[in-house]
């Protein structure tokens, strides 16, 4: 079992951010530093180039998050594509996916969970609400639910 699944877990979990919006890059990071959230955040702004350390390709450095927090709206690639993507690559197809979005649109509510994601969470626009909703995400999957051991193939045994 993944030893960052369990509650007080001195190991610091991977989280890996795909957002384009360098302010709200800011605000995550800070949210997750002054919360006191014991994580590796890795950032990737481009989602080409997050698809290919998810995947190893290209010439990138693979890494294996235990959670991908994933704005939908991107460039070049959507975030529903970006789902899709990482439910069909072999070692992350478990991963749980955060989407962080400020759309109100109920039809991309609806096909980011119809693709794969685990949870929905609005932006809010205030930085206290964005504490708030980032923080308890942040404690939710990061400190209450068990997590999938990260880099497994179906049918393995770690």
């Amino acid at each position: 079992m993944n030893p960052a699944t369990k509650r007080n877990s001195p190991r610091k979990i991977d989280i890996l951010l795909i957002e384009d919006n360098p302010g709200d890059v800011r605000l995550t990071e800070e949210v997750l530093r002054d919360s006191g959230a014991g994580c590796n955040l890795t950032t990737v702004r481009d989602p080409e180039h997050a698809l290919n350390m998810l995947r190893g390709e290209n010439g990138s450095r693979q890494i294996i998050p235990e959670i991908v927090f994933l704005d939908m709206n991107l460039p070049k690639i959507s975030g529903v594509d970006i789902i899709r993507a990482i439910r069909n690559t072999p070692g992350v197809q478990h991963t749980p996916i955060v989407i962080l979005s400020s759309t109100e649109n109920p039809e991309e509510v609806r096909t980011a969970y119809e693709m794969g994601a685990n949870c929905f969470v609005r932006k809010p626009v205030g930085f206290d609400e964005f504490m708030k909703s980032l923080t308890t995400c942040y404690q939710f999957w990061c400190e209450v639910v068990t997590l999938p051991p990260t880099g497994t193939k179906p049918g393995s045994k770690n």
